[in-house]
């Protein structure tokens, strides 16, 4: 299914940060593909590729019929301007080893002008040089935060892909350098407890991986282009090359 929409602007802070891409609900339902055999196990989204990327698909009364709403950080990424006409097609996962086992991110500061409808923070060059940010606090954070439904757990990234994060009350620029991807088998494990160890409320989930173990069939992961972000995904944040942000360990 493809829709030829034309490109407007996200004005809403809470949109703009939720990495996803928004049609009128109408638009939105006739996206909707058939099946998605590979995902449907997982997730229940929908969603559809800009360009060459693939973001998850939610419907809002703010858009009207015929358009899609993305933020400039998105329009900057694949090459769009305000009323462009670009084609929204529903992505349906080509393969099974579709699942993000390590992914690799650089990080930076988010120039203020690429991000005009977050609130004005100003941070003084002499703040920004004392604030030092965790790289394994922002890899726990990175399936959580940002998106107030779910955070970033379900969606896909592809290599290149920008997007943003705001820790601390600040935005931050994270772009893709690298990913590897498995089957379900490879990405979860199997399970030896009446549980849900993905998405479920914790109650049903288990303690960690404790209980989840590799299945004698899984097949090895490999490089990959693009993928779906799982809780047992394993991030890795480095600096952005000339990049004066500052992180530890």
């Amino acid at each position: 299914m493809k829709l030829t929409l034309k490109t407007c602007a996200c004005h809403d802070p809470d949109l703009t940060l939720a990495n996803c891409i928004y049609l009128h609900p109408d638009d939105a339902k006739a996206l909707t593909p058939v099946c998605n055999p590979y995902v449907d196990g997982r997730s229940k989204l929908t969603y559809a590729l800009l360009r060459k990327y693939v973001y998850v698909v939610r419907g809002s009364d703010q858009v009207e019929r015929g358009y899609v709403m993305t933020s400039s950080v998105q329009r900057r990424l694949v090459n769009l301007a305000l009323m462009d006409p670009v084609d929204v097609v529903a992505y349906v996962a080509p393969d099974p080893k579709i699942f993000i086992t390590s992914l690799e991110l650089t990080v930076d500061w988010l120039a203020r002008p690429r991000l005009p409808s977050l609130p004005p923070r100003v941070i003084s060059d002499a703040r920004a040089a004392e604030l030092v940010f965790s790289t394994s606090n922002l890899a726990d954070m990175l399936p959580q935060a940002s998106d107030k439904w779910q955070g970033f757990v379900k969606h896909f990234f592809t290599v290149g892909q920008i997007f943003i994060m705001q820790v601390r009350g600040i935005p931050l620029e994270f772009t893709v350098d690298a990913l590897k991807v498995g089957d379900d088998n490879t990405a979860f494990g199997v399970c030896h407890h009446d549980c849900i160890c993905d998405g479920g409320p914790p109650e049903l989930q288990c303690p960690g991986r404790a209980h989840c173990l590799p299945s004698p069939v899984a097949e090895p992961e490999q490089e990959g282009t693009r993928g779906m972000l799982t809780n047992f995904t394993e991030i890795h944040i480095k600096r952005a090359p000339g990049s004066a942000l500052k992180l530890d360990p």
